[in-house]
C-alpha cells in the first residue's frame, strides 16, 4: 500500500522564512524550521493509513496532548488507526520558551533564529492569547496521539531522549535496554513502574535513534513525538505502530476492570484512596458535583471506580464528577459524567452520559456527532456513551440527561 508512495508527495505552497523565532533538533530538519511549515502534502500516506485527512485541524479528543491553536498543526488525520485504537498523526510545531539565555530546553540545537524580548519594565507583560504570541521559538515535528483511556488510572509518564532532560533525578533507562531515554521523575513514578514501562517500550522504541523522542501518557491519552516533518511512508507507519504497541501494552498493566453489575451502586466520592500520580478534581469542581448530586437526587460516586469499572471509557479526558442513579428523563439507572483535559483547559469540563447500549448497537471508533444536541456517540464494549461537544464551565446534570437521552434515542443505540 505504502510502496513508492514517497516519491508522488505533492508540495505544498510555503513560506520561504518562517514568520516566528524557530530552531530545528537535527541538522536534517533546518530547512523544515527555517519554511516555517512542511513542504510537501502527506494527505495519500495519512488516507493510506485509513484516517481522515484534515490540514489544520485540532480535535478535541486529543486536546490534553496536541498543541495549543490550529496554527501549530499541518497534515493532520485522525481516525481508527491500523491497530484499532482512535488516534491522530501529523505534523506539529513543538513550543519552546525562549529566556534571556536562550532556549529553555537540553541537547543540541541548529539554526537558531530567537531572542527573548524585554516586554516590560521589571516583569514581562501577559501575552496576548493569539498564535506565535510571547517569548517562545517553535520547532518542527512530527506527532501520532492515542486515544488509551485505561492508563488514566496510571500515574503521569513521560519518556524523552537522554540529551534533552537534566540527568539528577530523570532516571537513564539503559539498565532496561533502552540507554538513548531517560523517564521523568513524577509523582507515582516507582522503580517498578520504571520497569514496567520500559519493558513495554523496548520493542518499540530500542532501535529508534531520533534526535528529538518524547513520549507522553495522560489523562487517558498516548502521544509520542519525534523531530522533523517525516514523510518516509515506513517511519510514520513504525511510529503509528509504536504508538499503538505502546499504548496496548501500558493499557495491560492497568488493574483489571471490576467485573461488577454497571446497575449497582459505586463507592461514594472520597471514600476510594487515589493512586498516587492519578489527579483528582479541583476544588472548585468538587462543590459543583456536590451541588448538583444534590439537586437532582442522585448519588456521587467517586471518579476512580467509574476508571475501575469501565477502563475503556471513551469520553475524552479522565472523569472529574459522577453521578449515579436514573435521573429525570431516563427509563433508567445511568451514570452522568464530568470530565476534564487538565493543563490549560483545566477549568473546563465535558459532560457526558453512560448507559448500557442496545443489543447489537455499534458506532464508528471514535463515535459520531449528533449535530441537533452537538454531543458525539460511541458503543464500546456493550455499554453507550455520549459526550457534548464542546468544552464548558458548567456542571448541569438535567441539560447532560436531556441530551444525553435524545441522542442515544435518536441513535438508536441505547433504551433509555
Amino acid at each position: 500500500m505504502f510502496k513508492n508512495m514517497g516519491k508522488s508527495l505533492k508540495r505544498m505552497a510555503t513560506p520561504a522564512e518562517a514568520s516566528f523565532d524557530h530552531a530545528a533538533f537535527s541538522a536534517d530538519d533546518v530547512e523544515d524550521a527555517r519554511r516555517g511549515r512542511p513542504a510537501v502534502s502527506i494527505q495519500p500516506i495519512i488516507e493510506a493509513l485509513g484516517l481522515k485527512f484534515a490540514d489544520n485541524e485540532l480535535p478535541g479528543a486529543f486536546i490534553a496532548t496536541m498543541p495549543t491553536w490550529p496554527n501549530y498543526v499541518f497534515n493532520g488525520g485522525r481516525g481508527a488507526l491500523p491497530g484499532g485504537r482512535y488516534g491522530q498523526v501529523g505534523h506539529e510545531l513543538f513550543r519552546v520558551p525562549v529566556s534571556p539565555n536562550g532556549l529553555v530546553i537540553d541537547g543540541a540545537l541548529h539554526a537558531v533564529h530567537a531572542w527573548h524580548r524585554n516586554t516590560g519594565f521589571l516583569v514581562d507583560k501577559v501575552p496576548p492569547n493569539e498564535p506565535f504570541a510571547g517569548n517562545n521559538a517553535w520547532i518542527p515535528t512530527t506527532a501520532v496521539h492515542v486515544r488509551a483511556p485505561e492508563t488514566a488510572r496510571l500515574p503521569r509518564i513521560e519518556v524523552i531522549e537522554k540529551s534533552r532532560i537534566a540527568a539528577r533525578g530523570n532516571p537513564l533507562l539503559d539498565d532496561h535496554g533502552l540507554p538513548e531515554l531517560r523517564m521523568v521523575d513524577t509523582d507515582g513514578v516507582t522503580p517498578d513502574l520504571i520497569a514496567a514501562v520500559a519493558d513495554v517500550c523496548r520493542p518499540w522504541l530500542g532501535e529508534r535513534t531520533d534526535p528529538y523522542l518524547r513520549l507522553r501518557v495522560l489523562y487517558g491519552m498516548l502521544n509520542l513525538t519525534v523531530n522533523g516533518y517525516r514523510t518516509d511512508p515506513g517511519d510514520l507507519r513504525q511510529l503509528v505502530a509504536a504508538a499503538e504497541g505502546i499504548a496496548n501494552g501500558l493499557a495491560a498493566l492497568a488493574p483489571r476492570p471490576l467485573g461488577v453489575p454497571f446497575d449497582n451502586p459505586g463507592p461514594a466520592v472520597g471514600s476510594v484512596d487515589p493512586p498516587l500520580g492519578v489527579p483528582r478534581p479541583n476544588p472548585q469542581y468538587a462543590a459543583r458535583f456536590a451541588d448538583t448530586a444534590r439537586a437532582s437526587g442522585l448519588r456521587q460516586e467517586d471518579a476512580l471506580h467509574l476508571m475501575s469499572l469501565l477502563p475503556r471509557n471513551p469520553i475524552p479526558g479522565m472523569p472529574w464528577g459522577v453521578l449515579f442513579g436514573t435521573p429525570a428523563g431516563a427509563a433508567k439507572p445511568c451514570r452522568i459524567v464530568w470530565h476534564n483535559h487538565g493543563g490549560r483547559t483545566e477549568s473546563t469540563v465535558r459532560g457526558g452520559l453512560i448507559t448500557p447500549a442496545r443489543l447489537g448497537a455499534s458506532t464508528p471508533v471514535g463515535g459520531v456527532l449528533h449535530a441537533p444536541t452537538a454531543m458525539y456517540a460511541e458503543v464500546v464494549d456493550g455499554f453507550a456513551y455520549c459526550w457534548n461537544q464542546r468544552r464548558s464551565e458548567e456542571v448541569d446534570a438535567q441539560a447532560v440527561t436531556q441530551s444525553g437521552v435524545t441522542t442515544l434515542r435518536t441513535q438508536g443505540l441505547a433504551d433509555i
